[in-house]
């Protein structure tokens, strides 16, 4: 037994797919955690005026820091031509055009962050006594993301070298770096100032962790002016400003959500919405860590023309991906409710339809996102990112009109037939150009696993709500206990029979 884990720790530590992978879930596992102390200890020492204030930065500076405009998401897929081609001159230039773009991003973020602080923090009823630390907290943190700007690049480079764990290994780090100087100086009476430092510490322990990720791998990249391209800043704003509109696209769909639902049925029906699909967030960041760890190596293979790898890979990722969406759906579908009523309280499970169209949605969402990629591998994202706007206005509007007919269902119906119209009939007729493959190819097996998925929900939902249960409080009834326990049999029974990923992972490797 040992010696199988033993094997099994060197084939991940000799993968650098399965590694992103492992690293990504015990990132984000880490970062909650984290997050999970950090607030009690905030509401121990600081009062409740200080936590609001402290939250509020926050929240806003993510904002502003909107100025980046894609560009270090879009790092990765302009340099790793020149990379993977050993181009040192070529890769000078992008690399001076990057830092060169990054830095004049940060110097915008220090000029509005100063020019608008008593702007935004005149929003606020801030009281008098609170303002000089109000002032010193929002300018520190300007100034430190600031000076981080140009250190984005590096992610780029990490990304080309099929190196993303770094990425997640620095977040675990800086993050209990963060909440260990939090806690420290709070004890120590330093107050609202223990989240300048401890977030200055945690930036500056993950821009120093990826240049130095970075120089031992024996890359040497120059800043030199003379190089600078203007027709690769073109390009470059060109991918970003897509990337960016497909982000901003995704995060009004997100944020209107509760907004609708406040304005149309009430603030009181927010609380119960988001309780509701607390779970639908969770299970598809699972799904979605899980496709991501394979993204650097298929951007290093489509660059090297090696398309047909590409297609194998992706096939044999998605025999398994779907199958194991469809278990977390049926989860949603299943225990959700238990869920809300553990996590919020009795009056904050919507209903049994709106947990089967939540897991639909999940399907639905898995499928959009592990099928958009093609996209970004080939630089062409303007058709996409159309397509991703034109969705996101369409599930706004459907969701107002159809919230006010069936509430928080008609919203979710709404998100669902977004997709339907625009980004799913889109994805048909552009994605498999993108990876020289047929229709039949890349959708025939996708089209049956969710035809069998869509049909496994609706059986389990029928079954829960025809059938009479009876159960108390949170703990399941016994009609969700046996279709969970049947979930859980068949996902055993899967696992014993799937070879896909471990055939996968052996040619990852080779």
């Amino acid at each position: 037994m040992f010696r199988k884990f033993q094997r099994l720790a060197g084939r991940i530590r000799n993968s650098p797919t399965a590694l992103t992978a492992f690293s990504g879930y015990a990132a984000m596992f880490s970062i909650m955690l984290a997050g999970v102390f950090s607030v009690p200890l905030a509401l121990r020492f600081l009062s409740n005026e200080e936590f609001g204030l402290w939250n509020v930065i926050g929240q806003s500076l993510g904002y502003l820091l909107l100025i980046d405009f894609g560009v270090s998401w879009s790092a990765s897929r302009m340099l790793i031509g020149p990379l993977r081609d050993g181009n040192s001159r070529e890769l000078d230039s992008w690399w001076t055009v990057l830092v060169s773009v990054l830095v004049i991003q940060g110097l915008l973020i220090v000029g509005l962050g100063f020019a608008g602080r008593d702007f935004f923090l005149s929003f606020f009823d801030i009281s008098p006594e609170l303002l000089p630390e109000a002032h010193l907290l929002w300018s520190g943190m300007i100034l430190v993301n600031a000076i981080q700007f140009p250190f984005r690049a590096y992610t780029g480079i990490l990304y080309c070298q099929d190196r993303w764990y770094v990425m997640h290994l620095t977040s675990i780090l800086s993050s209990w770096l963060n909440l260990v100087v939090f806690a420290a100086l709070l004890y120590a009476g330093y107050r609202m100032s223990a989240y300048l430092v401890a977030s200055s510490l945690s930036i500056a322990c993950n821009s120093i962790l990826w240049f130095l990720s970075v120089r031992r791998s024996g890359l040497r990249l120059s800043f030199r002016p003379q190089l600078f391209d203007h027709g690769k800043l073109v390009a470059l704003f060109r991918f970003s400003s897509g990337m960016f509109l497909l982000a901003m696209a995704a995060q009004i769909t997100f944020m209107s959500q509760s907004i609708i639902i406040g304005k149309v049925l009430g603030l009181g029906a927010v609380a119960a919405f988001v309780v509701s699909s607390k779970s639908f967030t969770v299970v598809l960041q699972l799904a979605r860590r899980a496709f991501d760890a394979f993204s650097p190596r298929w951007m290093q293979l489509f660059v090297g023309n090696d398309r047909e790898t590409v297609c194998r890979q992706w096939q044999g990722v998605m025999s398994w991906l779907l199958p194991a969406t469809l278990a977390g759906a049926l989860g949603i579908l299943i225990f959700n409710r238990s869920f809300s009523v553990l996590y919020g309280g009795a009056s904050n499970h919507v209903s049994r339809l709106f947990d089967l169209l939540l897991a639909t949605g999940l399907l639905v969402q898995v499928v959009i996102f592990s099928t958009a990629f093609t996209f970004h591998l080939s630089a062409r994202i303007r058709g996409w990112c159309l397509a991703g706007i034109g969705d996101a206005l369409l599930q706004v509007s459907l969701g107002v009109i159809l919230t006010r007919w069936y509430g928080s269902c008609g919203l979710l119906a709404g998100a669902l037939l977004g997709p339907a119209l625009v980004s799913l009939p889109f994805l048909f007729l552009r994605a498999p150009a993108e990876l020289g493959m047929s229709r039949s190819a890349m959708f025939g097996g996708v089209a049956k696993q969710l035809v069998v998925s869509l049909l496994v929900l609706g059986s389990c939902y029928a079954l829960l709500v025809l059938v009479p249960q009876s159960s108390g409080g949170w703990w399941p009834s016994s009609l969700e206990i046996l279709l969970g326990g049947g979930v859980c049999l068949a996902c055993l029974l899967w696992l014993l029979r799937l070879r896909n990923l471990h055939q996968g992972l052996k040619q990852i490797e080779a």
